[in-house]
């Protein structure tokens, strides 16, 4: 996988506190956060899917993925290892209405089906139709070099926070 670097918005996001931590985390089973969508407008293109349930540490709850393509090579994240879903007061979700709009993890997967392979993303819903969506992707292999990392508005796409956890 070519190595890209596409920074922007990240850098404001990681200064302003919406870290693991920061913000009002969500505790409920009821709140997802999904999308889809191309990140950016970097060259090769950076294509994403994602599900994930706000509360993913309880059990009982549908499996958690995040897939991320860019030429012919594929991540698909295996294990979730830490999350949390917040509520950034310069962020409107719009409808429906949610009361967070921000989700940041931590992940293990695989890249091209070999095991070893760590990701970390921040993913926000700024309201319809989810041009103002953002997202922030960063790979890495076990010797914590930098595989991919793109981040930007969304192309095509739309993140969706649903749910009301507090």
């Amino acid at each position: 996988m070519k190595k890209i670097k596409i920074l922007g918005i990240v850098s404001i996001l990681l200064l302003s506190g919406i870290l693991m931590g920061a913000g009002n985390a969500v505790a409920s089973k009821n709140a997802w956060f999904l999308g889809s969508g191309r990140i950016g407008t970097s060259t090769p293109k950076v294509f994403h899917s994602f599900k994930i349930n706000c509360n993913a540490n309880q059990s009982g709850f549908t499996k958690n993925s995040l897939k991320v393509h860019e030429r012919g090579n594929h991540f698909s994240m295996t294990m979730l290892t830490n999350m949390e879903c917040v509520d950034d007061p310069s962020i409107d979700p719009g409808r429906p209405h949610a009361t967070f709009d921000t989700i940041h993890g931590i992940g293990e997967g695989k890249l091209n089906g070999m095991s070893g392979y760590y990701v970390e993303f921040i993913f926000t819903d700024a309201g319809e139709p989810g041009n103002v969506d953002w997202g922030w992707i960063k790979v890495t292999d076990s010797n914590g070099s930098t595989i991919l990392e793109v981040s930007g508005f969304l192309k095509h796409g739309n993140h969706q926070a649903i749910g009301n956890p507090w």
